[in-house]
Parts: structure tokens; sequence; C-alpha cells
């Protein structure tokens, strides 16, 4: 079995980080738009936003990705669909949809509302492909970083 989503969108609201008891594990929810653009059958621009809900459970970096996730923000988000319900005091029935990201990435560029290049997720995170650029240095047009 196989349950993963890729969703590279807005944020509708500022990330928001609640704690344990323990004051360390915690869970950052926010919203996150996609949308989709086409043309219909008379030549019209046509327009369709999806939201998804989008719950990062984390043992740490919450204040960090709480200062970089804000309303507005491009992200990617790598995670699970997951369904939820549950009974109200009322006996009412609810039905929720979330991604339960594992990876978050911020796809902001360098001083693009008022931050900077690091990538959201795990600060320690080593697979981040877009890494902090460096003050100061420079390469030349010709000179990259491929291995070949």
């Amino acid at each position: 079995m196989f349950n993963k989503v890729i969703l590279i969108g807005n944020l509708g609201r500022d990330a928001e980080a609640r704690y344990m008891q323990d004051g360390e594990n915690g869970v950052l929810n926010f919203t996150l738009a996609t949308n989709k653009s086409w043309r219909d059958k008379d030549g019209n621009w046509q327009q369709k936003t999806q939201w998804h809900n989008i719950v990062f459970w984390s043992r740490h970096g919450l204040d960090y990705l709480t200062e970089r996730l804000r309303k507005g923000t491009l992200a990617m988000v790598e995670g699970e669909i997951e369904y939820r319900q549950w009974e109200d005091k009322d006996g009412v029935t609810h039905y929720k949809t979330e991604i339960r990201a594992y990876k978050l990435k911020s796809l902001e560029k360098r001083g693009e509302r008022d931050t900077d290049s690091t990538p959201t997720g795990n600060p320690d995170d080593t697979d981040n492909p877009i890494p902090p650029a460096n003050e100061g240095e420079s390469k030349s047009e010709t000179e990259d970083d491929l291995p070949f």
C-alpha cells in the first residue's frame, strides 16, 4: 500500500504551534492553498483553489518553522492523506481530511517576505535542496557543484 502526497502552494494563515505537556513535542497546523488554472471550452480562463489542512508533528524546530511559515509563504509539503472522524458532545459525527506532513520546505527566495533562504523543516535536515546562501561567497558563471 502507498499513501503519499506532495503539495506546493501558499499558506492560507500563519502556522500555529502547540506543545505537549513535556514542552518539547508539539504539532504545527496551517492551511495550504493549491491552484489549478485551465481554459474552458469557450476559451475562458477558469481557476480552482483547493484548501488543505496540514498537520506536522515534531520533537523540535517548531519555533523555527512558525517564524518562517507565514500567511502567503510559498511552501512544499510532503506527507500522507489522513481521514479522521469523531463524534461531538451532541452526537454529531464530524469528518476531516488532513495532510500529515513529514517534510516541509519554504520555497521563498532570499529577501522575499523578510526571511532568508533557509528551508523550513528540521534545521538539521541534510536532505535540503535549498541550502542557505553564504554571505560574501561568490562563484564564477562556469563553476558548479556537480560531482562529474
